[in-house]
């Protein structure tokens, strides 16, 4: 009953969240003409805040310091735009009149790339022109008529200019209003979102709304600092070059740094295309290209990382995604903001925990963590994507400790799962050979990186018992590859193994050591059931739990004391030092007698002597 239950909220959650999200999009594209001035003057509103705190350094008031600030804004705006209508005036003019040479560079460029008409390529261009968009002669002599429409057409051609540019006027004087109150109001309006967040949340909402603006805010200002001034030096370089309407091939080239790793490589085509249709020869278009090329190079390699400092750490293919798809819903303008919008929503989901989602989305942060990311390829089955994610995480001081970090944590959940009945038919005994196989590869990979010489001497006799798990017995066989052949000599028992078989075999065997092996969160019973049975039939021998990636490892030290263990071990590493600190009384042949009182219920740490003069180097 209760499953159903919890299968019916789910799926009453995940239709809740389709029929939200198909709205809010609808929402946005078909109100785009008021959400888009609204973005707009948060995007400015962020950019121009610092300038209005600076200007209040220097002890004007808060409306003061938005009106100068807004006022400079709003000139450097009317400004640049009467300068570009001029560029884009003498553009125009430029075009009629050099309409003979441009046509003529255009035929040469396809004359060059297609041939003349009568090459192989120019004859299949043709064929294929001609069944796209087949065009019939007209009969002989039969007159061509042309319908000329009546009246002229100029007043429906004004009115889809002037639509647009009316709008679009009407858009930007609405955003600008807007970032005036937004910045007189700044500290109401974020008053406004902490009593959205909650009253019982109010520090932890203060201090991420504040870190997250003020870094919204930096960054923004930041990168139209960078934009402004690659935009300036690209006007000054095609000025000295000679190509014309510098001023706006570099407002171009600025609005296009805003597009995502493509803008600039977008702006470099209309001054580049340009320069080839008019110039004589070929050095002013490959120096335009040069000179977008070499802005760019010292731009992200030089300027940004400094510019920037901490990056937000946004994702290429959330950046590209995100331009995709707010040029699908507002044009240009979308496409334009969508970095911005990106960063911002960034922010928003690194500070604010009810927006995680957004940073998990579009971070570059890892979504899972090296043990679950190792784990979920064993599941997927995909060996070598599972090697390459362990071995990323071997670190270069101590390799040995990855088994720790990574391997062990990912058996925990692959016996958590089982546990759970997430395993379906022989699923788990896939999973289980892949893990065996990643984890011989790696150890052999790990060994190279710190092979050790091993101390000669008789090899010593170890016993691995795994608790009640498959996953268990496999952490014993990279117990078993971090210890030199040449010093042990191991047997690993298998899990599915009697106790009573077991302890025949461990007799017959007789080692100075029995590791039995563990993984939380559960099995202890079953531990201390076995510490008690192998202390019975060998006394004399040295009993280690291993309780890989324990927490808290008193609470199992406690647990087993009165079992006859001799020492609790938590990782891998740790066990392999215990086993090195008492290899030189195992080796020891006159030191028979002294095993026993070793064998008791002796919980701690090897004795000053051994691990004075031994290291984990010698086992």
């Amino acid at each position: 009953m209760s499953s159903t239950k919890l299968d019916w909220q789910r799926a009453l959650v995940t239709m809740s969240a389709t029929v939200t999200s198909a709205v809010v999009i609808v929402a946005v594209y078909w109100m785009r003409s008021v959400f888009i001035p609204i973005v707009l003057a948060i995007f400015l509103t962020y950019v121009l805040a610092p300038l209005v705190r600076f200007a209040q350094r220097w002890r004007l008031g808060r409306l003061p310091a938005v009106v100068l600030v807004a006022g400079v804004a709003l000139a450097v705006f009317l400004g640049t735009t009467a300068v570009l209508a001029q560029q884009m005036s003498g553009l125009s003019e430029s075009l009629a009149e050099n309409k003979d040479r441009i046509i003529g560079k255009l035929a040469q460029a396809r004359a060059a790339i297609v041939g003349d008409g009568e090459s192989r390529w120019g004859k299949m261009l043709g064929e294929f022109e001609q069944a796209v968009a087949p065009r019939h002669p007209p009969a002989d002599g039969a007159a061509s008529v042309v319908v000329e429409p009546v009246g002229s057409d100029w007043l429906s051609r004004f009115d889809g200019i002037l639509g647009p540019l009316t709008e679009t006027f009407g858009q930007v004087a609405f955003a600008f209003i807007l970032v005036v109150f937004m910045l007189l109001a700044r500290e109401d309006l974020q008053d406004r979102v902490l009593r959205l967040l909650g009253d019982d949340r109010m520090t932890d909402a203060t201090r991420a709304t504040g870190e997250a603006s003020g870094r919204i805010s930096r960054y923004l200002l930041s990168q139209l600092v960078l934009n402004v001034g690659f935009g300036l030096l690209c006007a000054v370089g095609l000025f000295a070059m000679g190509v014309p309407y510098a001023l706006l091939w570099g407002f171009i080239a600025f609005l296009m740094r805003y597009v995502p790793y493509l803008g600039t490589w977008v702006g470099v085509v209309l001054p580049a295309g340009f320069s080839f249709a008019i110039s004589e020869g070929w050095w002013q278009p490959v120096g335009v290209i040069a000179l977008f090329l070499g802005l760019e190079v010292i731009s992200n390699n030089l300027i940004e990382p400094r510019l920037y400092g901490t990056s937000l750490g946004v994702s290429e293919v959330a950046l590209l995604v995100s331009a995709v798809v707010w040029s699908f819903l507002w044009g240009p303008l979308g496409l334009i903001l969508s970095g911005p919008i990106t960063t911002s929503l960034l922010a928003i989901g690194k500070y604010l925990p009810a927006f995680r989602f957004l940073y998990i989305l579009l971070g570059t942060e890892p979504p899972l963590t090296p043990p679950v990311s190792f784990f979920q390829r064993l599941m997927a089955r995909n060996q070598d994507e599972a090697l390459r994610v362990v071995t990323a995480a071997v670190p270069v001081a101590n390799p040995e400790a990855v088994f720790d970090d990574v391997v062990v944590p990912a058996l925990s959940l692959l016996v958590q799962a089982r546990r759970d009945g997430a395993f379906d038919g022989d699923e788990e005994k896939r999973t289980l050979t892949i893990t065996r196989e990643v984890v011989e590869e790696l150890g052999h990979e790990v060994r190279g990186r710190g092979e050790r010489a091993a101390v000669g001497g008789r090899r010593l006799r170890m016993l691995c018992c795994p608790a009640s798990e498959e996953a268990e017995r496999v952490s014993l066989d990279v117990l078993v590859a971090l210890l030199p052949e040449n010093r042990w000599e191991v047997r690993v028992t298998a899990v599915d193994t009697l106790t009573s078989e077991l302890l025949d075999g461990a007799a017959a065997f007789a080692p100075q050591v029995v590791v039995v092996a563990s993984l939380p969160p559960n099995g202890l019973a079953h531990v201390r059931y076995l510490c008690k049975r192998l202390r019975g039939r060998l006394p004399g021998t040295y009993v280690l739990v291993g309780r890989w990636g324990e927490a808290d490892a008193a609470t199992v030290t406690a647990s087993v004391a009165d079992t006859g263990a001799s020492a609790v071990a938590t990782s891998l590493l740790e066990a392999r030092n215990q086993l090195a600190a008492y290899a030189p009384v195992f080796s020891d042949t006159s030191s028979e007698s002294v095993l026993p009182s070793l064998g008791g219920p002796l919980i701690g740490t090897p004795p000053a002597t051994a691990v004075g003069h031994h290291t984990s180097s010698d086992v």
